[in-house]
């Protein structure tokens, strides 16, 4: 497991420099830090999906992978798993922006758990989702997909934001129990995800 989140990361290296730029961006975009923490997961999750399948399908990875002394879990599990430790990384940037960008503008709304668990639960499942189809059928063939996941995702976020303001404030909601089921729904989408994919990939044909 070790040696797939060590070739993940090192596939990707290139695309983790670049993302913070992106939340510079969705700073300037979005004011709400739910938006700003949710579109800054997203786009690292969906460059090093890209990024990392681009480059095994350049190397027609798939026969040398099923040749690897691992189980074909373990194969699919470190790409489950170093999608979560890019988010945990994204988080790390993300935070400290905001952070850095608070102290001159003083106005900026405050992060909250909850806007971290939200944004954190939303991308599981938009990665649940692109995960397997990435799989599947290989980043280079998937591209409209994932632009139009990315128009879903985007559309999704402002409807989201919407209805969470609105049973917090309108309905008195519990933010800490809604943001556990949001968070507990999507880490059994994303197990589930990870089930599914393990069996398309087990079927794969060799590059």
């Amino acid at each position: 497991m070790k040696a797939m989140l060590y070739r993940n990361l090192l596939l990707s290296k290139r695309m983790l420099w670049l993302t913070p730029v992106y939340t510079l961006i969705y700073l300037y975009m979005f004011k709400n830090p739910l938006s700003v923490i949710a579109s800054s997961f997203f786009v690292a999750s969906y460059m090093f999906l890209l990024t990392v399948f681009a480059y095994e399908e350049q190397a027609k990875a798939t026969a040398f992978n099923k040749a690897l002394p691992v189980k074909i879990g373990t194969v699919v599990a470190g790409y489950y798993v170093t999608m979560l430790l890019v988010l945990l990384y994204m988080l790390v940037w993300v935070m400290l922006i905001l952070k850095v960008y608070a102290s001159f503008v003083p106005t900026v709304p405050t992060v909250g758990l909850s806007d971290i668990v939200m944004s954190l639960a939303m991308v599981l499942v938009i990665a649940s989702v692109q995960l397997p189809i990435i799989i599947r059928f290989g980043a280079a063939k998937t591209r409209i997909i994932n632009l139009i996941i990315l128009m879903v995702f985007i559309g999704a976020l402002f409807f989201v934001t919407a209805v969470i303001d609105s049973l917090v404030v309108g309905m008195g909601a519990n933010i800490n129990l809604l943001c556990g089921g949001m968070l507990l729904t999507a880490s059994l989408i994303y197990t589930l995800s990870g089930v599914i994919s393990t069996g398309i990939y087990r079927r794969k044909e060799s590059d």
